[in-house]
């Protein structure tokens, strides 16, 4: 009876040892939007285990499982008001689930060339949905300097993405304009801020053959000089 009991809790001590020790993290994405999450303890720059993104502190816009660093398994992706709009297996890379039409208002995409009327399209998709993915992108903006003296809500942004056909983020704009078409600026953002997962998209098609397209997001600018969705 002895030797069984050592032996069990010689195996319960192996398995605490392999365990992988986590700490708490808690932070804010952007503007409304905050994260809870774990990282390892012996490498706290890798996020592992359960992740949810949060708008407003209590609705989620995505929670999924990171293993370290890498997000793996099932994750699933909402609006701001709690909707699903978006399931993604990131094991897999597959999609398996899209709502039928983005969420945020306004959104537009162009691609190079004419379509035909019986033309069979599918729009480019951003794994992590329209709210939680396009947040890296809207949270580099910066307001220019020569509006440094205006007032920032007076003006709106679009943030100008640019997809190959091989769903990589090629090119990446936030443009700032004037209602009265008098001040129209666009600024080139550095991609190095962007990980992997930022760049990555599932491509737009045209009867079934990848194309290039570009994405335009509307935003409007706080009185803090922030980017908003419409």
């Amino acid at each position: 009876m002895k030797k069984v009991l050592f032996v069990c809790f010689s195996f319960l001590f192996c398995l605490n040892c392999f365990a992988q020790q986590t700490i708490a993290i808690k932070g804010r994405i952007y503007n409304k939007f905050t994260e809870k999450y774990n990282v390892l303890a012996d490498s706290p720059k890798l996020k592992h285990g359960l992740y949810q993104a949060l708008y407003n502190k209590k609705i989620a816009v995505a929670s999924g499982q990171y293993t370290r660093g890498k997000r793996t398994g099932l994750w699933h992706f909402y609006n701001i008001q709690g909707t699903p709009i978006q399931n993604y297996n990131y094991n897999t890379n597959t999609l398996l689930y899209e709502s039928a039409a983005d969420t945020v208002r306004g959104i537009k995409y162009f691609v190079d060339g004419n379509i035909d009327s019986i033309a069979k399209t599918t729009r480019p998709i951003k794994p992590g949905g329209v709210y939680f993915g396009y947040l890296p992108y809207i949270s580099q903006f910066i307001m220019p300097k020569d509006l440094s003296d205006a007032d920032p809500e007076y003006f709106g942004a679009v943030v100008e993405l640019l997809v190959s056909p091989g769903g990589r983020l090629a090119d990446y704009k936030i443009r700032v304009v004037s209602p009265d078409g008098q001040y129209n600026k666009v600024a080139d953002m550095d991609m190095n801020f962007l990980t992997e997962e930022d760049k990555r998209f599932i491509p737009a098609t045209i009867n079934n053959q990848p194309v290039a397209v570009t994405i335009y997001i509307p935003c409007r600018i706080t009185a803090s000089g922030r980017l908003e969705y419409q």
